[in-house]
């Protein structure tokens, strides 16, 4: 697969992708050394949830919502509600931390959460402060959670669908932090078929607003005549990747389009509990980790976070794992000699791509919507940059200066400018990748430093790349 940047656009001046590269140079320069970061952990998951509970809500818990630790399929649908946080038991004690919130929530019928600890939340904050939300399953147990969802933020014309077999799925965790709709799940031919009752029921998609279903996963977690059958005439939408953790990343790209969200909030991709107490949270979103934690630091910074939450302890999360997502030891003092990149033969480079639009780029650098600075960007609608995973040093040419045999200037950097286009069959090969770790070869004679000098950019770019080894 190839993109390129057209021959015409290097001479003289490159200003979109130049703005492109200035905004991202500006962010992985300021944290080459890595992000601060927390990790909020215990023995236990019932102990790791109270930690995130208390560093989101602190000791005034209006409500909060207890789900089983063994399989707490239920704790993912309600950290959509947004009213309180959601902790997990053991089933045998009640843990809440100290904290007597105002209300609480137990998920699950006695199965998942037994009645002696419905006795204990009865203790504590009085009988009429205290219900159950559960149906026949776990299915209709998340549409009895989607009907609270309803009840304390209104109408919405948007709900979201997932499969929920075994212990969730993995695909969905990291939408426990989106607030606009609830979620609903489906396992078989019955739970589809009631899915689609309730969504024509709370959403009808003849509603002035209109109305979507958005499925979270691949159609291997919600296949397409699933998605369909279930709209029932809405609109349909689907938040996927080619794995858990891609899938994870474009969820947190739509939650982050709230400006408040800055902090990254990371859970093992193996360890799915952490990730759906976490959504509790406000202020940030969520991705998942694999294991060694490769590629997750270039996407949280891809995303303009300024924190990382580590969500779950060291069996879980070992530190190694947490040190690299964090970017610690990743810039120019890290360890080893950096790759020298050169003009004269084919260079291959490892890292993850990125396909921003001007306003996420204009939202990266400054932290807010710029109208005035989008209007630089007419007539360019997405831009492609790799963020490397170490930096290199770039000995080569000027834009103005491409010919064989001219002067070179050597510099370091860590981002490269792979593409700015409006065609969606250039961007395709590159969306594939969107957020994912990636070898990318840079041909030979094709890398330069733009020449505008209107604009502090540093970052080189690129007139051809190819996706994987093309040597």
């Amino acid at each position: 697969m190839q993109a390129w940047v057209k021959r015409g656009a290097i001479t003289g001046v490159v200003g979109a992708l130049t703005l492109a590269m200035m905004a991202l140079v500006a962010v992985s320069e300021s944290q080459a050394e890595g992000l601060n970061y927390e990790r909020l952990a215990g023995p236990s998951g019932v102990e790791t949830s109270l930690a995130v509970a208390k560093h989101t809500w602190g000791t005034n818990w209006p409500v909060v919502y207890v789900a089983a630790n063994r399989n707490p399929v239920d704790a993912l649908p309600a950290a959509t509600i947004g009213d309180g946080p959601v902790v997990l038991t053991d089933g045998k004690q009640l843990n809440l931390g100290g904290v007597k919130p105002g209300h609480i929530v137990i998920l699950g019928g006695p199965g998942a959460v037994p009645e002696s600890i419905a006795q204990q939340a009865r203790q504590t904050c009085g009988a009429e402060n205290v219900e159950r939300l559960a149906g026949s399953d776990r299915n209709a147990t998340a549409r009895a959670i989607a009907d609270r969802w309803f009840s304390v933020n209104g109408p919405t014309n948007r709900m979201y669908l997932t499969k929920n077999a075994g212990s969730g799925s993995p695909d969905a965790v990291a939408g426990s932090v989106l607030r606009d709709a609830p979620i609903i799940t489906y396992t078989n031919e019955a739970s589809i078929s009631a899915a689609k009752q309730f969504v024509a029921m709370r959403m009808p998609a003849d509603q002035p607003a209109g109305a979507q279903l958005v499925a979270l996963g691949g159609s291997g977690a919600v296949p397409d005549a699933v998605l369909q059958t279930v709209a029932n005439g809405a609109a349909t939408q689907r938040f996927a990747g080619a794995n858990r953790y891609l899938t994870a990343f474009e969820i947190a790209k739509f939650a982050a389009t709230d400006p408040a969200r800055t902090v990254a909030y990371v859970a093992s991709g193996t360890a799915l509990k952490d990730a759906m107490v976490a959504g509790a949270a406000k202020d940030g979103f969520i991705l998942l980790t694999p294991p060694g934690g490769a590629g997750t630091f270039q996407q949280i910074v891809s995303m303009g976070a300024n924190k990382i939450v580590f969500i779950g302890g060291e069996g879980v999360l070992p530190q190694s794992t947490v040190v690299m997502a964090a970017g610690v030891g990743l810039g120019a003092d890290g360890p080893g000699d950096p790759q020298i990149v050169n003009n004269s033969e084919a260079s291959v480079l490892t890292g993850v791509i990125r396909v921003l639009s001007a306003k996420e780029l204009i939202r990266l650098e400054q932290g807010k919507d710029v109208p005035e600075l989008e209007k630089v960007f007419s007539g360019t609608e997405y831009y492609v940059v790799m963020i490397l995973d170490e930096p290199a040093v770039f000995d080569i040419p000027h834009a103005s200066e491409l010919e064989v045999g001219t002067p070179t200037d050597a510099r370091e950097a860590k981002i490269v400018g792979i593409l700015d286009s409006t065609s969606g069959a250039d961007l395709n090969p590159w969306r594939l990748h969107d957020g994912g770790e990636t070898t990318v070869t840079f041909a030979g004679h094709s890398l330069y430093w733009p020449t505008d000098v209107s604009l502090p950019t540093t970052g080189p770019h690129a007139a051809a790349a190819y996706i994987g080894y093309n040597l």
